[in-house]
């Protein structure tokens, strides 16, 4: 999937890693400009000021959250602080690169193909599994 095959209305999250840390931050997409594969994302703002996604070593990923889907990653996109015309803040988020199916527990699900029975907690009865 490209970046401007999204749809205006659809949460996001941007993925700040820097070094070892990562942050998390909330957002949506305000609105799509496919032949720019750019997008407007809402701003994030902390103390009213807007949090600006740039800097050294700073690398912002994107998660797009789909209804009745998987959600989608963007790595290593780029975002810009904009003010539109109203006054309001907000980003510019680009990327030429397409996403991957995101992987929110890390892990790799196989299936095995053995029965048994489960107990949770004490003094409850098993159940087949």
């Amino acid at each position: 999937m490209q970046i401007d095959d999204l749809t205006a209305g659809l949460s996001l999250s941007f993925l700040i890693n820097l070094n070892t840390e990562q942050l998390q931050f909330e957002s949506k997409i305000l609105e799509v400009y496919p032949r720019r594969h750019t997008l407007l994302a809402q701003g994030v703002f902390t103390d009213d000021k807007i949090i600006s996604f740039r800097g050294k070593g700073l690398v912002v990923d994107l998660i797009v959250t789909l209804p009745e889907d998987k959600p989608q990653l963007f790595k290593n996109v780029t975002t810009n602080v904009v003010k539109l015309s109203d006054g309001t803040l907000c980003y510019t988020v680009s990327s030429i690169a397409g996403s991957k199916t995101y992987n929110r527990r890390q892990s790799y699900r196989c299936y095995v193909g053995i029965e048994t029975a489960v107990q949770c907690g004490l003094n409850r009865a098993a159940h087949d599994a």
